[in-house]
């Protein structure tokens, strides 16, 4: 009889908490207006499940292993992207209580998952009515939850929990979020300007390499200056969603200086004051254009940006993509491309930005 009872108490305490209406809302660390951080009820749009988590324009997983044969990357090329998981996760379920219909999550991988929704629901949405951005177009998108990374070579095999990182695997065309750690302040899995930021190299992705992982094998250089285009413009476009143009040190304070614009460092200089090559000179051409945008209009800027990105996928299609070769392309031509598509009445502020901080590549530029 003791051994019954027991078991009926343990049904009970293990039975499943309600499910909660539609549309979903739950309680999670969430940014303000003014870009500051607190708890707060938010309410879903686009959720429709919470065991596993999933809606309408991505689901949230847990329990995946990256095989990677190289350090991770915050964005990540596989010449077989297929072959990329050697365990591809399953659907994330949120632990919870449900008081007055809001969810409450129990523990932090549970707000985590839930926040990670949430912004990337947000963020679609901005695309959606900025740009006119479909799901169609986009695409449904898997997000993983602390990712454990198996790093393989020809003598050793190890795996890790990646920790203050999130990225984008290219081919797959999907997220990740990696373990906290205790260096960051907002949790950068909660951190809006964070997923906006990842968010933007799916959409490069879309709108430059058309969904082409080849696209992005180049020589040692080529692949630099496509990856400094792609972190500048990730920055630039994660400060107009979000409208905080300090958002990485929200989470990362040290961080502040080399990636809040405007950057204490030009074309001419960076690599004297700055060890990461693709962060740091994209961090030149995002202080070009937040700076252009301070005094035309962020929003115009980027229209001027969106209408250069298909072109810069013609100009490097046409490319030679030989590892032997070497691309002489140059940032400075991207920005060429922008402002060419400039008003006549825009032109020169955007051009005085440009030779601002382009300073080695002036005569480069369409200012004349």
């Amino acid at each position: 009889m003791r051994y019954k009872i027991a078991m009926l108490i343990l049904c009970i305490s293990c039975a499943a908490p309600e499910s909660p209406n539609t549309p979903i809302k739950a309680r999670i660390l969430a940014s303000d207006a003014d870009g500051s951080y607190d708890i707060q009820d938010v309410e879903f749009e686009t959720l429709a499940s919470i065991a596993p988590l999933e809606g309408t324009l991505a689901s949230v997983k847990s329990g995946a292993v990256l095989t990677l044969n190289q350090d991770l990357e915050e964005i990540i090329v596989s010449e077989h992207p297929e072959d990329i998981y050697s365990n591809p996760g399953y659907g994330f379920d949120v632990n919870y209580k449900l008081i007055d219909q809001v969810i409450h999550p129990k523990d932090f991988n549970s707000m985590a998952a839930l926040a990670i929704y949430y912004n990337f629901e947000k963020t679609f949405k901005f695309w959606e009515d900025f740009n006119g951005l479909t799901l169609e177009q986009f695409g449904y998108t898997t997000i993983h939850n602390n990712p454990t990374v198996e790093i393989k070579d020809e003598v050793i095999s190890s795996k890790t929990q990646m920790k203050s990182n999130a990225s984008f695997i290219i081919g797959v065309r999907h997220l990740n979020f990696h373990k906290k750690t205790s260096r960051t302040s907002i949790p950068i899995k909660m951190n809006q300007g964070i997923m906006a930021h990842e968010f933007f190299h799916s959409l490069f992705d879309v709108m430059v390499a058309e969904k082409d992982s080849r696209f992005y094998v180049r020589d040692y250089k080529g692949s630099a200056v496509l990856r400094a285009i792609n972190e500048g413009l990730a920055d630039f476009f994660a400060i107009l969603a979000t409208q905080n143009s300090d958002f990485i040190s929200a989470s990362l304070p040290e961080l502040k200086d080399s990636r809040t614009p405007p950057v204490p460092w030009t074309e001419s200089n960076f690599t004297l004051q700055c060890f990461n090559y693709g962060y740091c000179l994209g961090s030149v051409l995002n202080s070009a254009l937040y700076e252009s945008g301070q005094s035309i209009g962020m929003e115009v800027v980027a229209r001027y940006v969106l209408s250069a990105l298909p072109k810069l996928g013609d100009q490097w299609r046409a490319l030679e993509t030989s590892d032997s070769s070497v691309t002489e392309y140059e940032v400075y031509e991207f920005a060429n491309l922008v402002l060419n598509e400039a008003t006549d009445a825009h032109r020169q502020t955007l051009c005085e930005s440009m030779i601002r901080w382009f300073d080695s590549s002036k005569g480069e530029l369409n200012c004349n």
